[in-house]
């Protein structure tokens, strides 16, 4: 059950991006978050929503959220903080990097995961 949501998260998190992708790669939207505030913006909100989606996983189903961020409920963490997370694990994975840009909420939720495992 627990997989089914995970890739149902993946998927909603990338489909915003879905109509603008026009050629850009994971590796372009973090550049471009640097000049511009939406972009950013974006990419942040995708991690709130995988805060949101831990919330769920923990309050109404009872099962281990997929990433264990600091904090409280992780929503301490700045947006050029969540861009640098992503940007750590795109060092340590860089054909993630040169995935189409539809896949950053995909790239970032794996960062996440990767970055915040819970014990």
């Amino acid at each position: 059950m627990k997989a089914r949501f995970a890739g149902a998260m993946v998927a909603a998190l990338a489909l915003p991006l879905a109509a603008s992708a026009d050629g850009l790669t994971v590796n372009d939207m973090i550049r471009k978050s640097y000049s511009d505030t939406f972009t950013l913006g974006m990419m942040t909100g995708m991690y709130i929503g995988g805060n949101w989606s831990n919330a769920f996983l923990m309050k109404s189903r009872n099962e281990t959220p997929f990433f264990c961020p600091p904090g409280p409920q992780g929503i301490d963490m700045t947006p050029e903080q969540v861009r640098s997370i992503v940007e750590a694990f795109i060092r340590k994975n860089p054909e993630k990097g040169q995935m189409p840009s539809t896949f950053v909420g995909g790239v970032l939720f794996n960062a996440m995961i990767s970055a915040f495992p819970c014990k």
